[in-house]
């Protein structure tokens, strides 16, 4: 379901220009044609990673950075990466469909936690299909 996601995401997609990323990277259309900057796809992955950490004593907490720091900008990252690598991008929705799904119901810590590691790692892979550097902490599995 994931790859027709991104397929259907075709005419939207944006690419980045490598040689740029210290500024704008591509503009969004879920961004109102904004530009997206790289600094910008690299709080979100920082925030995730937040996210997964306060997952551990706060989930509804955890929700709300996720909701309000990352989400948004994970949908810019897989348009932007889909045409680059499709698979990297549908990874990247899959992991944040999980992690949506478990938002939206009752969740474990530890069942919020692993899926928001595993979002957390398709994030630094798909920041690293832009030549994006991702965080430090998205390289890092999560401490217990």
């Amino acid at each position: 379901m994931a790859v027709a996601v991104v397929a259907g995401l075709g005419a939207t997609a944006c690419a980045a220009d490598t040689d740029q990323l210290a500024g704008p990277v591509a503009a969004s259309p879920s961004a109102g044609g904004q530009p997206v900057s790289a600094a910008s796809l690299q709080s979100a992955a920082t925030a995730l990673c937040g996210a997964r950490q306060q997952a551990a004593s706060d989930v509804a907490g955890a929700r709300g950075v996720f909701y309000a720091l990352a989400h948004d900008r994970l949908h810019d990252l897989a348009r932007m990466v889909q045409d680059r690598d499709r698979a990297a991008a549908a990874r990247l929705l899959e992991a944040k469909a999980a992690v949506e799904r478990d938002f939206a119901g009752q969740v474990t810590a530890r069942k919020a936690r692993a899926d928001l590691e595993r979002l957390v790692r398709a994030t630094g892979a798909a920041l690293g299909v832009l030549s994006i550097a991702p965080p430090a902490c998205a390289g890092e599995p999560e401490r217990k």
